[in-house]
């Protein structure tokens, strides 16, 4: 287990070396769904964090297989955002190691060599914070958001604040 979050039916979902579990308190039952969606045919499964939205879809961070959106009504993944050649507000990154949420639809994600990426669940768009911005590293390991706008980054070298609203380290 790398990481674990509740959602609001009390169900702990896990992050595995091998995709994401689910513990259910009511039922007693523990189910695993280790099939995440594969970028270029990549057999790694392993999930670094998990977060839950506002509707209880998972957004699920991986090591080799970009972010993925798990639908906890149809208990599969449907979506996955890897990055794209030609499209600028594609996903930096093909390994997010964490994930903060912001607000209901914006969340951050720590990247292993993108820096931070914002990511608007609305419009499916993302946007860069990297050292070009003051970032120290784009080597994240752990975020933290402080409202209103301070976002905390944890890298290989130290500590950081991020202001949201002008997207400077």
């Amino acid at each position: 287990i790398i990481s674990m979050v509740l959602d609001s039916s009390q169900n702990t979902w896990f992050a595995l070396y091998s995709g994401i579990a689910k513990w259910d308190p009511k039922k007693s039952s523990f189910t695993k769904y280790p099939d995440l969606m594969s970028y270029r045919e990549n057999s790694q499964k392993q999930v670094f964090d998990i977060l839950v939205d506002q509707q209880q879809n998972l957004w699920v961070g991986s090591q080799t297989n970009g972010l993925q959106k798990f639908e906890t009504a149809v208990n599969r993944f449907t979506k996955i955002y890897v990055p794209e050649k030609n499209n600028p507000h594609s996903i930096s990154d093909i390994s997010i190691q964490c994930i903060a949420k912001i607000n209901d639809s914006l969340f951050a994600l720590g990247t292993s060599s993108g820096g931070i990426n914002i990511f608007n669940s609305h419009t499916e768009q993302f946007s860069y914070i990297t050292t070009r911005e003051g970032l120290p590293d784009n080597n994240i390991s752990a975020l933290y958001f402080q409202a209103p706008h301070d976002l905390w980054v944890a890298s290989g070298q130290g500590l950081s604040s991020v202001d949201l609203e002008s997207e400077r380290a």
